[in-house]
Protein backbone atom coordinates (compact mmCIF):
# COMPACT_ATOMS: atom_id res chain seq x y z
CA UNK A 1 0.00 0.00 0.00
CA UNK A 2 1.15 4.11 -0.06
CA UNK A 3 0.03 7.24 0.33
CA UNK A 4 -3.79 8.29 -1.15
CA UNK A 5 -2.77 10.56 -3.80
CA UNK A 6 -4.74 14.17 -2.42
CA UNK A 7 -5.11 16.51 -5.54
CA UNK A 8 -5.95 20.13 -4.66
CA UNK A 9 -7.46 21.56 -7.76
CA UNK A 10 -9.74 24.69 -9.04
CA UNK A 11 -11.33 25.21 -12.79
CA UNK A 12 -11.88 28.58 -14.09
CA UNK A 13 -14.92 28.38 -16.90
CA UNK A 14 -16.29 31.17 -19.42
CA UNK A 15 -19.15 33.17 -19.50
CA UNK A 16 -21.60 31.94 -21.71
CA UNK A 17 -22.54 34.04 -25.10
CA UNK A 18 -25.88 34.43 -26.28
CA UNK A 19 -28.33 36.95 -27.91
CA UNK A 20 -30.92 38.35 -25.76
CA UNK A 21 -33.16 41.57 -26.45
CA UNK A 22 -32.39 43.25 -22.98
CA UNK A 23 -29.23 43.12 -20.36
CA UNK A 24 -31.64 42.96 -17.05
CA UNK A 25 -33.20 39.68 -16.24
CA UNK A 26 -33.90 38.78 -19.62
CA UNK A 27 -33.83 35.40 -21.60
CA UNK A 28 -31.49 34.58 -23.89
CA UNK A 29 -32.94 33.73 -27.53
CA UNK A 30 -30.03 32.11 -28.62
CA UNK A 31 -26.91 30.24 -27.20
CA UNK A 32 -23.91 31.34 -29.39
CA UNK A 33 -21.38 29.52 -27.30
CA UNK A 34 -21.54 27.05 -24.29
CA UNK A 35 -19.48 27.46 -21.15
CA UNK A 36 -15.98 25.42 -21.97
CA UNK A 37 -12.99 25.15 -19.52
CA UNK A 38 -10.47 27.93 -19.82
CA UNK A 39 -8.15 26.75 -17.08
CA UNK A 40 -7.13 24.57 -14.68
CA UNK A 41 -4.37 24.78 -11.67
CA UNK A 42 -3.66 22.17 -9.17
CA UNK A 43 -1.68 20.67 -6.62
CA UNK A 44 -0.81 17.39 -5.45
CA UNK A 45 -1.16 17.23 -1.58
CA UNK A 46 2.53 17.09 0.38
CA UNK A 47 4.24 18.85 -2.61
CA UNK A 48 4.88 22.47 -2.91
CA UNK A 49 4.80 22.95 -6.87
CA UNK A 50 1.65 23.87 -8.89
CA UNK A 51 0.54 23.05 -12.27
CA UNK A 52 -1.56 24.87 -14.54
CA UNK A 53 -2.93 23.72 -17.99
CA UNK A 54 -4.41 26.64 -20.21
CA UNK A 55 -6.86 27.18 -23.49
CA UNK A 56 -4.40 28.57 -25.79
CA UNK A 57 -6.57 31.02 -28.66
CA UNK A 58 -5.68 33.53 -31.25
CA UNK A 59 -7.86 36.48 -31.63
CA UNK A 60 -11.46 35.08 -33.62
CA UNK A 61 -10.19 31.69 -32.62
CA UNK A 62 -13.57 31.33 -29.92
CA UNK A 63 -15.47 31.99 -32.52
CA UNK A 64 -14.51 29.19 -35.15
CA UNK A 65 -15.89 26.13 -33.39
CA UNK A 66 -12.89 23.79 -34.78
CA UNK A 67 -10.39 25.68 -32.71
CA UNK A 68 -11.66 26.55 -29.98
CA UNK A 69 -12.71 22.31 -30.15
CA UNK A 70 -9.56 21.62 -30.67
CA UNK A 71 -7.90 23.82 -28.08
CA UNK A 72 -10.24 22.84 -25.32
CA UNK A 73 -9.17 19.34 -26.35
CA UNK A 74 -6.44 20.19 -24.87
CA UNK A 75 -7.15 20.92 -21.48
CA UNK A 76 -9.86 18.81 -20.75
CA UNK A 77 -6.95 15.70 -21.96
CA UNK A 78 -4.69 16.85 -19.12
CA UNK A 79 -7.80 17.37 -16.70
CA UNK A 80 -8.89 13.57 -17.19
CA UNK A 81 -4.77 12.76 -16.74
CA UNK A 82 -5.34 14.31 -13.34
CA UNK A 83 -8.43 13.52 -12.13
CA UNK A 84 -7.79 9.36 -13.23
CA UNK A 85 -4.21 9.84 -10.73
CA UNK A 86 -6.25 11.00 -8.00
CA UNK A 87 -7.79 8.66 -5.08
CA UNK A 88 -9.21 11.80 -3.31
CA UNK A 89 -10.22 14.85 -5.03
CA UNK A 90 -9.85 18.57 -2.74
CA UNK A 91 -12.19 21.55 -4.25
CA UNK A 92 -14.32 24.66 -3.05
CA UNK A 93 -17.47 23.52 -4.27
CA UNK A 94 -16.08 20.83 -6.00
CA UNK A 95 -18.97 18.43 -5.75
CA UNK A 96 -21.17 20.79 -7.23
CA UNK A 97 -19.39 22.60 -9.72
CA UNK A 98 -15.78 21.78 -10.66
CA UNK A 99 -16.22 18.08 -10.85
CA UNK A 100 -19.88 18.53 -12.77
CA UNK A 101 -18.42 20.82 -15.16
CA UNK A 102 -15.29 18.05 -15.83
CA UNK A 103 -17.88 15.04 -16.29
CA UNK A 104 -19.83 17.43 -18.45
CA UNK A 105 -16.58 18.36 -20.96
CA UNK A 106 -15.51 14.55 -20.69
CA UNK A 107 -19.04 13.74 -22.24
CA UNK A 108 -19.23 16.13 -24.75
CA UNK A 109 -15.49 15.41 -25.76
CA UNK A 110 -16.74 11.57 -26.08
CA UNK A 111 -14.19 10.45 -23.53
CA UNK A 112 -14.71 7.83 -20.86
CA UNK A 113 -15.26 8.12 -17.32
CA UNK A 114 -11.86 8.53 -15.12
CA UNK A 115 -10.83 6.32 -12.46
CA UNK A 116 -13.14 6.39 -9.23
CA UNK A 117 -12.13 9.14 -6.78
CA UNK A 118 -13.56 10.81 -3.46
CA UNK A 119 -14.28 14.08 -3.01
CA UNK A 120 -13.77 16.52 0.08
CA UNK A 121 -15.39 19.60 -0.52
CA UNK A 122 -14.44 22.21 1.92
CA UNK A 123 -17.56 24.45 0.72
CA UNK A 124 -19.81 21.79 1.78
CA UNK A 125 -17.68 21.21 4.90
CA UNK A 126 -17.97 24.79 6.30
CA UNK A 127 -22.09 25.24 5.56
CA UNK A 128 -21.85 21.84 7.23
CA UNK A 129 -20.64 22.02 10.27
CA UNK A 130 -19.85 26.15 10.96
CA UNK A 131 -22.30 29.25 10.43
CA UNK A 132 -20.19 31.78 8.46
CA UNK A 133 -21.49 34.90 7.02
CA UNK A 134 -20.21 34.02 3.80
CA UNK A 135 -18.91 30.63 2.98
CA UNK A 136 -16.84 31.86 -0.62
CA UNK A 137 -13.52 30.88 -0.84
CA UNK A 138 -12.18 34.66 -0.78
CA UNK A 139 -14.11 35.60 2.76
CA UNK A 140 -13.53 32.43 4.83
CA UNK A 141 -9.98 32.41 3.81
CA UNK A 142 -9.75 36.47 4.85
CA UNK A 143 -11.66 35.52 7.82
CA UNK A 144 -9.20 32.91 8.83
CA UNK A 145 -6.71 34.66 8.16
CA UNK A 146 -5.40 32.23 5.14
CA UNK A 147 -4.77 35.67 2.32
CA UNK A 148 -7.15 36.81 -0.24
CA UNK A 149 -8.18 36.19 -3.80
CA UNK A 150 -5.68 37.84 -6.26
CA UNK A 151 -6.79 41.85 -7.12
CA UNK A 152 -7.68 41.03 -10.73
CA UNK A 153 -10.35 38.32 -11.04
CA UNK A 154 -12.02 36.21 -13.28
CA UNK A 155 -14.30 38.67 -14.17
CA UNK A 156 -11.98 41.52 -15.18
CA UNK A 157 -10.19 38.98 -17.78
CA UNK A 158 -11.64 36.21 -19.53
CA UNK A 159 -12.92 38.65 -22.08
CA UNK A 160 -9.47 39.76 -22.95
CA UNK A 161 -7.99 36.26 -22.58
CA UNK A 162 -10.50 34.75 -25.21
CA UNK A 163 -9.25 37.65 -27.25
CA UNK A 164 -6.36 36.49 -27.50
CA UNK A 165 -4.16 38.56 -25.01
CA UNK A 166 -0.85 37.21 -23.45
CA UNK A 167 -1.03 39.35 -20.39
CA UNK A 168 -4.89 38.61 -19.85
CA UNK A 169 -3.86 34.94 -19.85
CA UNK A 170 -1.31 35.02 -17.70
CA UNK A 171 -3.17 37.21 -14.91
CA UNK A 172 -6.14 34.28 -15.46
CA UNK A 173 -3.34 31.52 -14.89
CA UNK A 174 -2.12 33.69 -11.53
CA UNK A 175 -6.25 34.12 -10.20
CA UNK A 176 -6.33 30.29 -10.64
CA UNK A 177 -2.80 29.43 -9.29
CA UNK A 178 -3.76 31.91 -6.03
CA UNK A 179 -7.50 30.31 -5.95
CA UNK A 180 -5.76 26.23 -5.30
CA UNK A 181 -3.09 28.05 -2.77
CA UNK A 182 -5.90 29.54 -0.52
CA UNK A 183 -7.41 25.79 -0.79
CA UNK A 184 -4.77 24.10 -0.01
CA UNK A 185 -4.39 26.55 3.48
CA UNK A 186 -8.49 26.47 4.14
CA UNK A 187 -8.45 22.58 3.51
CA UNK A 188 -6.30 21.78 6.59
CA UNK A 189 -8.03 24.20 8.15
CA UNK A 190 -11.31 22.64 8.04
CA UNK A 191 -10.11 19.04 7.79
CA UNK A 192 -10.29 18.37 11.45
CA UNK A 193 -13.86 19.37 11.55
CA UNK A 194 -14.78 17.46 8.51
CA UNK A 195 -17.70 14.39 9.51
CA UNK A 196 -17.09 12.70 6.48
CA UNK A 197 -13.56 12.87 5.07
CA UNK A 198 -11.97 9.68 3.98
CA UNK A 199 -10.22 7.46 6.51
CA UNK A 200 -6.28 7.80 5.08
CA UNK A 201 -5.25 4.42 6.54
CA UNK A 202 -6.87 2.56 4.32
CA UNK A 203 -4.88 3.69 1.76
CA UNK A 204 -1.39 3.63 3.31
CA UNK A 205 -2.71 0.41 5.88
CA UNK A 206 -1.56 2.11 8.88
CA UNK A 207 -2.94 0.63 12.19
CA UNK A 208 -2.20 3.62 14.35
CA UNK A 209 -2.17 6.68 12.20
CA UNK A 210 -4.66 9.92 12.46
CA UNK A 211 -7.39 8.73 9.73
CA UNK A 212 -7.44 12.48 8.67
CA UNK A 213 -3.42 13.66 8.35
CA UNK A 214 -1.78 10.35 9.23
CA UNK A 215 -0.01 11.71 12.43
CA UNK A 216 0.90 8.84 15.10
CA UNK A 217 0.82 11.43 17.56
CA UNK A 218 -2.72 10.08 18.93
CA UNK A 219 -3.98 10.67 22.69
CA UNK A 220 -6.29 7.94 24.48
CA UNK A 221 -9.24 10.48 25.19
CA UNK A 222 -11.75 8.47 26.97
CA UNK A 223 -14.49 6.21 25.17
CA UNK A 224 -16.98 6.74 22.50
CA UNK A 225 -20.52 5.40 22.39
CA UNK A 226 -23.24 4.78 19.81
CA UNK A 227 -26.42 2.61 21.01
CA UNK A 228 -24.44 -0.50 21.02
CA UNK A 229 -20.93 -0.29 20.69
CA UNK A 230 -18.24 1.30 22.48
CA UNK A 231 -14.83 3.19 21.51
CA UNK A 232 -11.68 4.07 22.50
CA UNK A 233 -11.53 7.88 21.76
CA UNK A 234 -8.43 9.56 20.34
CA UNK A 235 -7.30 13.16 19.74
CA UNK A 236 -4.79 14.20 16.97
CA UNK A 237 -1.84 16.39 18.90
CA UNK A 238 -1.00 17.90 15.08
CA UNK A 239 -4.16 18.47 13.52
CA UNK A 240 -7.05 18.13 16.38
CA UNK A 241 -9.13 15.66 14.54
CA UNK A 242 -11.16 13.08 16.64
CA UNK A 243 -10.87 9.49 15.45
CA UNK A 244 -12.35 5.73 17.53
CA UNK A 245 -11.76 2.29 17.25
CA UNK A 246 -14.41 0.00 18.41
CA UNK A 247 -13.45 -2.18 21.40
CA UNK A 248 -13.76 -5.83 22.01
CA UNK A 249 -15.96 -6.59 24.10
CA UNK A 250 -13.36 -8.89 26.62
CA UNK A 251 -11.76 -5.28 26.57
CA UNK A 252 -15.18 -3.86 28.14
CA UNK A 253 -15.58 -3.33 31.75
CA UNK A 254 -19.03 -3.90 32.61
CA UNK A 255 -20.91 -3.63 36.08
CA UNK A 256 -21.73 -7.03 37.46
CA UNK A 257 -25.54 -8.14 37.33
CA UNK A 258 -26.84 -8.28 40.50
Amino acid sequence: MSEAKILMYDEEVSPTLQWAYGVWQTNGLRTEIEPFIICFSWRWYGETKMYNERIKLNKGDVFNSVKLQAAERTVIEKLWEVLDQADIVVGHNAAGFDNKIAMGAFIRHRMKPPSDFKTVDTLRIARSVARFNSNSLNNLCKLLGIGQKSDVKHSDVWYDYLNGSRKAAKQMVDYCNQDVDLLYTLYEKLRPFAKNHPNLNVYTGRGFACKKCQSTKLQRRGFAYSHTSVYQAYWCKDCGAWSKDRLADKDVQRPEVV
